[in-house]
């Protein structure tokens, strides 16, 4: 009796990347005929670009990285405070006067502050892993055109050739 071999079967996932594969290579063939008035794979990742809201997303995230680096940067900065009070007083003083007041004026510029130096450090990192995150979304977004892109080629091309 011989012996049952197992069937081996790829993942699902390996099995569409082989498919998305062969419309990449199918779709390249007809990449430079444009598809749907003229639209080159340049442009629909250009519009991609423009208009996807991970795109945008992603650009915020560094703009509030580069304020936490502005924030933790302020640690080493001086700060001058300013302080005023006054008091009203039902009796007159020896002067005539109901109301005093006082102020001050305080300047601080630190020589050295070892606890901010982690949290400018961290937030420095943070912007590196901001604009790192920002070209990866960019790449995928990138990718993800290419692939939608690629598809409606072949699909265009399927449709034609059905067609006559």
């Amino acid at each position: 009796m011989p012996i049952a071999r197992p069937k081996i079967r790829a993942p699902m996932w390996v099995r569409l990347a082989l498919v998305e594969v062969g419309c990449v290579a199918l779709g390249f063939l007809h990449a430079p005929s444009a598809l749907a008035d003229d639209l080159t794979l340049s442009d629909a990742i250009r519009l991609a670009h423009e208009y996807n809201e991970d795109s945008e997303i992603a650009d915020k995230r560094v703009e509030v990285a580069e304020g936490q680096v502005e924030t933790a940067r302020a640690a080493f900065l001086p700060t001058l405070t300013l302080g005023a009070s006054a008091q009203a007083d039902a009796r007159e003083d020896g002067r005539g006067r109901n109301i005093t007041g006082s102020s001050s004026l305080t300047l601080r510029q630190p020589l050295l502050k070892p606890s901010a130096i982690p949290a400018y450090r961290a937030s420095k990192v943070s912007l590196d892993a901001a604009k790192a995150n920002g070209s990866e979304d960019q790449r995928a977004v990138a990718f993800d055109t290419s692939r939608a892109f690629v598809k409606a080629v072949a699909a265009d091309s399927v449709v034609r050739a059905s067609q006559g």
